[in-house]
């Protein structure tokens, strides 16, 4: 049997599994609740590696090993804002999400601070930001696979696409819980092996840090710090992920309880900054030993050069690469659906959940799924690799984060605060964007200022 068909059968047996493995954890779900967040008490392991397959997504394999083998350290300095924002949530927002205990996404948390209109713009926002983040990751996983396996990255995209729509609908929460653990598993593992097997073989870790050029130890030679400074202050200091639906989930999945909550975010941080390190090694290993690969596959060429095609290891680091996508798709997918239902559909005047029996609810909040993941992967195959990240972004960072953020530590305003901040964050940020001008790559730092402004002026 030819390595290539060793390579289809493990990658198939791999989506299977996951197929299985979310299956079964799904079982069992009776309520929106239950989909949504889950009623039993998870722990904190469990908490910590589903928060951290969820955010280690594509950036980790193709944006910051880029940006560290053509510009240096600035990256990672820019790059700490997230361990530094998961500091922020561990000292300071565990304190104050016990106020908003059965809540089952943000939506829930503006409803209770600003009303219910606030929700339903969240539950038209949210789903629009997860489905284009769930679309980016399933775009990745059909690019991984026509890495390995040459096969067209359409039918790749849509096998995966596939797979993780399937066990999203069927279980929610449950069944993504289940199978991030066993990716998070299978991408650390990928990571481990590649950094030190590449380290190695450029000399060890002494070798590695004498060899990196000066020019890459300092801040101000890249010619991106300017963004670097912009997301630094967008994540760090004014704390975007608190609008991120799949983040507030896992928050919100953490319960009432503040220790629990601390800890979680404490363990996220530190491994960020343990994985930062790691990946800097690993890059810079692939500087020293493959000094004209392409930097936007420095993962990738460390792989086709570390394992030969038929080496077992490179199965598994393939099953590690697809990993990193499908955990975090599935997660946007799960928390948009959640949202998309809980905050926009059950509040308009055509469908009331008072109406509903149980299993209606859960129903609709499965089309819901399964109609959202129909749009990610159509979006994953016209427009996966083209859409700019600050038009992301700017869906929710200047619109939502401070009525939101500036809410749950208690500083609320009223309706009339949270929709001037909201139109005006989100107007300074449109308008930015919609023309070319020095200020446009700053469109979602300055929209999102004037939103805090604006904000705390009106009451």
């Amino acid at each position: 049997m030819d390595s290539k068909t060793i390579m289809t059968l493990v990658i198939t047996a791999f989506l299977i599994i996951n197929l299985v493995i979310g299956m079964q954890a799904g079982r069992g779900v009776k309520t929106v609740e239950d989909y949504a967040i889950g009623k039993k008490k998870w722990s904190s392991g469990a908490l910590v590696m589903t928060y951290l397959a969820t955010v280690i997504g594509d950036a980790y394999i193709y944006i910051i090993p880029e940006y560290i083998f053509t510009g240096g350290v600035a990256i990672l300095i820019a790059e700490l804002c997230f361990p530094i924002s998961h500091l922020f949530y561990a000292y300071v927002l565990s304190k104050k999400i016990k106020n908003f205990v059965g809540c089952i996404s943000a939506g829930d948390i503006l409803n209770k601070l600003y009303g219910k209109k606030a929700q339903m713009i969240y539950g038209v926002m949210a789903p629009i930001y997860g489905l284009v983040v769930c679309g980016f990751q399933t775009y990745s996983i059909g690019v991984c696979i026509n890495k390995f396996l040459g096969i067209e990255i359409f039918y790749s995209l849509l096998v995966g696409g596939i797979i993780l729509v399937l066990y999203t609908i069927l279980g929610g929460i449950k069944s993504v819980v289940a199978t991030d653990i066993f990716q998070f598993l299978a991408l650390s593992f990928c990571m481990i092996i590649i950094a030190i097997l590449a380290i190695l073989k450029a000399g060890g870790p002494l070798a590695v840090i004498y060899q990196i050029p000066k020019e890459h130890l300092s801040f101000f030679n890249d010619s991106r710090v300017f963004m670097y400074i912009s997301m630094f202050v967008i994540v760090g200091v004014l704390q975007s992920g608190v609008n991120d639906p799949a983040r507030m989930q896992r928050m919100l999945m953490a319960g009432e309880s503040q220790i629990k909550f601390k800890n979680v975010f404490k363990k996220v941080a530190l491994f960020e900054v343990i994985m930062l390190i790691v990946l800097s090694f690993t890059t810079y290993s692939c500087y020293i030993l493959y000094p004209k690969s392409n930097p936007k596959e420095v993962i990738f060429t460390l792989s086709e050069n570390l394992f030969n095609s038929g080496n077992f290891m490179n199965y598994l680091v393939c099953v590690g690469f697809i990993s990193v996508f499908l955990s975090t798709g599935d997660s946007f997918l799960q928390s948009a659906s959640v949202s998309f239902y809980n905050d926009f559909i059950i509040n308009t005047s055509y469908i009331s959940k008072k109406n509903l029996s149980p299993n209606k609810q859960l129903l609709l909040i499965r089309f819901g799924t399964l109609f959202l993941g129909i749009l990610s992967i159509i979006f994953a195959s016209v427009h996966g690799p083209q859409v700019r990240v600050d038009y992301v972004l700017g869906i929710l960072a200047p619109t939502i984060t401070a009525p939101l953020l500036l809410g749950i530590l208690g500083l609320k305003r009223s309706s009339k605060s949270f929709w001037t901040s909201f139109i005006s964050g989100g107007g300074i940020c449109i308008l930015l964007l919609s023309f070319a001008s020095p200020l446009q790559p700053f469109a979602v730092i300055l929209g999102m200022l004037f939103s805090f402004l604006v904000f705390l002026l009106f009451k």
